[in-house]
């Protein structure tokens, strides 16, 4: 519990946004409560309005509270509309924290809860395990549907700024996720990873071996290895065992997150 004297006055700089930092002059009780509320949901992000949309758990379930692992999970919706991509994660109850696409950003989870994107299941509590998870309102590949899966690409602009600009976010403000690659073995055209990536046991194949990027994770790089991984990456993902954000160019991203992060304000 916290405990403040009645006429206690701290002032404190505190990076709403981050693009514009904000002196708050309130009683020190008040100022802890404010501080909470707006790293739960911040109002914007360099920039860009968050529209907070809330995605609720099964049956009304409460939420779980997420813990500081320095770990953020890149995803893709294969679907470039924002509003079908909600809808489709919605309804399944597979909450990420952020979509993004068509310059927008939607806030699905406080920052301080788990999302659900994953597949949480033991022994891996992949959710529990990632700080932030981003879903991308694009197709991995970057093409207008499923036949340039296996491209090199980038998003394009109207998903790819809200995204780094969550990534640059998400670089500080108590959440601390180091913008880099988990390891500088994970190539961004993915020579390191044979195909195919959607891969892994079944109930109908238990034995089938995952990617060996997934395999490497599931032997203890995952959770140990910080900075932004992609869902293609992470162990313990049956049955689908998807594919994305497959051969992205995760390293440019990273390098225009800190380029935005130094840019003076």
């Amino acid at each position: 519990m916290w405990q403040f004297g009645p006429c206690v006055l701290i002032s404190a700089v505190f990076r709403n946004s981050v693009h514009k930092p904000k002196v708050l002059n309130r009683p020190a009780h008040v100022l802890a409560t404010e501080v909470i509320m707006a790293i739960d949901f911040p109002e914007q992000i360099f920039g860009f309005n968050v529209e907070k949309r809330v995605i609720p758990r099964p049956g009304g379930q409460k939420f779980l509270f997420n813990s500081h692992t320095q770990i953020g999970v890149l995803h893709t919706t294969e679907n470039p509309s924002v509003e079908s991509s909600f809808k489709t994660l919605n309804t399944n109850h597979s909450a990420p924290h952020f979509i993004v696409g068509e310059g927008r950003i939607i806030q699905c989870r406080s920052l301080t809860h788990q999302a659900a994107a994953l597949v949480g299941n033991a022994p891996f509590f992949a959710n529990a395990q990632a700080s932030i998870q981003i879903e991308m309102a694009a197709f991995t590949g970057g093409g207008k549907d499923t036949s340039s899966t296996t491209d090199v690409w980038l998003p394009k602009d109207e998903v790819l700024r809200p995204t780094i600009a969550i990534m640059a976010f998400c670089a500080a403000n108590g959440i601390d996720i180091p913008l880099q690659v988990p390891t500088d073995d994970w190539k961004d055209d993915n020579s390191d990873m044979p195909l195919p990536w959607a891969v892994g046991p079944t109930k109908a194949n238990p034995k089938r071996k995952m990617n060996v990027r997934r395999i490497r994770a599931a032997s203890g790089d995952f959770p140990k290895l910080k900075g932004w991984w992609m869902h293609v990456e992470i162990p313990g993902q049956p049955e689908q065992w998807h594919h994305d954000c497959g051969a992205l160019r995760r390293r440019d991203m990273l390098r225009m997150a800190q380029e935005l992060l130094n840019k003076p304000i």
